[in-house]
This record gives C-alpha cells, sequence and structure tokens, in this order.
C-alpha cells in the first residue's frame, strides 16, 4: 500500500512539475489570459484593432512623443500576401503614421514583438494604398521594437524629421564634428 501512495505522489508530482515549467503549455495559456480572446476572434469589419504580444522586452514601455524603431512586415488578413517589410522610424502619438501603428505600439519596450490586427478604418479606409492594399482592407503587422528613444535624444531626433538608426547617429556625430569646430 505505501509503494503504491509513493508512486501516485510522484506520478502526480510529475504533472504539476510537467505543466508548472514547460514553457510551452503555460506560455499559450497566460497569453490567452493576459490578451484576451479578441486576437482570435478579430473578423473583417471590426473597428478596434487587436493585439498581441509574442515577446514583451525590457526597458521602459514606448509611451506618446518616443521615437521608436521597428521591424516590420505587413500582411493583408485577407489572403495573407506581404505587402510591405522594413525597418522604419517614427515618433508615437504624432499622426505620421496609420492609427493603427499610433495606438498598437503603446506600451511596447525594447526586444518585444507585437502582431497588430488592424481594421480598415485605422489604416487606409476606402482609398486603399496603391495597388498593393486594396480599399476597405483588414492589415496584420507583425512589428519587431529594436529601440525606443525619449527625453532629449528622442525630442531631438524627431525635432529634425530623423529616424532613429546607426546612420542617423553617425551623421549627426560626423556634422557636429565638422561644423562645432572638431576640425580645425
Amino acid at each position: 500500500m505505501v509503494m503504491k501512495s509513493r508512486s501516485l505522489l510522484l506520478a502526480l508530482l510529475g504533472l504539476w512539475f510537467t505543466s508548472a515549467f514547460v514553457p510551452q503549455a503555460r506560455t499559450s495559456q497566460f497569453r490567452t489570459r493576459l490578451l484576451g480572446a479578441d486576437f482570435e476572434k478579430f473578423a473583417p469589419g471590426e473597428r478596434e484593432l487587436a493585439k498581441r504580444d509574442v515577446r514583451i522586452g525590457k526597458g521602459e514601455p514606448a509611451k506618446e512623443g518616443d521615437v521608436i524603431r521597428i521591424k516590420y512586415k505587413g500582411l493583408l488578413l485577407e489572403d495573407g500576401f506581404q505587402f510591405d517589410a522594413g525597418t522604419f522610424s517614427f515618433q508615437l502619438g504624432e499622426g505620421t503614421v496609420i492609427r493603427g501603428w499610433d495606438q498598437g505600439l503603446l506600451g511596447v519596450r525594447k526586444g518585444g514583438k507585437r502582431i497588430l490586427k488592424i481594421p480598415p478604418n485605422l489604416a487606409y479606409g476606402r482609398a486603399g494604398a496603391g495597388a498593393l492594399i486594396p480599399p476597405n482592407a483588414d492589415l496584420q503587422f507583425e512589428c519587431e521594437i529594436k529601440s525606443v528613444a525619449s527625453g532629449p535624444i528622442g525630442k531631438a531626433i524627431a525635432s529634425l524629421g530623423l529616424g532613429l538608426n546607426f546612420k542617423t547617429i553617425a551623421i549627426a556625430f560626423v556634422a557636429s564634428y565638422i561644423f562645432l569646430g572638431g576640425k580645425k
């Protein structure tokens, strides 16, 4: 009897350990609770965007006025057609990008990855965008956050209309060296 009890106890402890420490089992349950079911239920004609964090990232969350640099991929939700991809910098909340990005990327952190499902009213609407994005298209963007700049650095970059990348920083450094008397 004692042997059966020990075996049962070990089996139960094994099940608990597996469910508690296997990343895949816990991650999918955690995401569902954290982000709600609206992401999976997003359907054509929605009026609000849906977002899901695949990776949280580190550092301070991005807020309006911060300059963020993202690596992104844009897809049509209807058929999965990839219409765009690249790296882009912009000032969050200033209206220089589609409203779905301004709203959907608030709170991201450097190194994080977020997927956005954006309805037409927060994207390109009835007009569409050229030949690649038809009118009233629901879009999905996979965004990886490369950097978030706030404070004086973020404001300087935004006021100059510059993107946040190595090339921009290098050009600013060389220009300040030459024009501010670093070279005689």
